[in-house]
């Protein structure tokens, strides 16, 4: 079996295909792991790729750049002959077995358990502008602060990109704010917050929620 991941190094990913190894060599299945660096192009190379070596099945995680123009790589999976399934980042134009997770919805919940615990100036570093599912968690956030009758302060949102880096440079801007609480959509960019307030000498969730 195939598994295609866009990021080898996030941890999410690298916990997920773990898992996935695991479970399919209990069942007799070796598993080809291959990294599509988040590009479109790596996409269709690596499904190809795994096609010519004859593979049972595939799990596709597809690149965040896909979902701008995905209609070559649709074209692919719609024609071939084994079973293959997509995990975690689907397409709305292809009709086939999906694995996800309400987005939208995970992060209301969690922006709302915030939201009950008395915060109200609630920061988000999101990564809409780079993830599908980075704007669907956004609007999570931007409903549960309507819902409860919270003003949108566009300060309090920083734009990412799902890596260390940008949760650590988002840190540094929102020290400047006078947040209580903050929503982060990756756990990457969560753990670049944390290193940067570790070093303002600041803590979770003594100084932030």
């Amino acid at each position: 079996l195939g598994l295609i991941i866009p990021d080898i190094e996030n941890i999410f990913f690298s916990s997920l295909a773990k898992n996935i190894e695991i479970f399919c060599r209990d069942q007799g299945y070796a598993l080809m792991i291959v990294n599509t660096n988040n590009e479109y192009q790596n996409d269709l190379l690596v499904v190809n790729l795994l096609l010519s070596r004859s593979v049972d099945g595939l799990f596709i995680i597809p690149s965040d750049e896909s979902y701008k123009n995905n209609e070559e790589l649709v074209g692919i999976l719609s024609k071939i002959n084994i079973p293959f399934v997509m995990l975690d980042r689907v397409y709305s134009n292809l009709e086939c077995d999906q694995v996800l997770f309400d987005n939208e919805k995970g992060a209301y919940l969690a922006v709302k358990h915030l939201l009950e615990h008395g915060h109200r100036k609630i920061a988000c570093i999101s990564s809409s502008e780079f993830s599908n599912n980075g704007r669907l968690r956004l609007n999570g956030y931007l409903k549960a602060l309507r819902e409860f009758n919270c003003d949108i302060n566009d300060a309090y949102i920083i734009e990412g990109d799902y890596q260390i880096e940008s949760g650590y440079r988002a840190g540094n801007k929102l020290i400047q704010e006078d947040i209580t609480s903050v929503f982060i959509t990756s756990d990457m960019m969560t753990l670049g917050f944390l290193k940067y307030m570790h070093e303002q000498k600041k803590h979770i969730p003594d100084d932030y929620s």
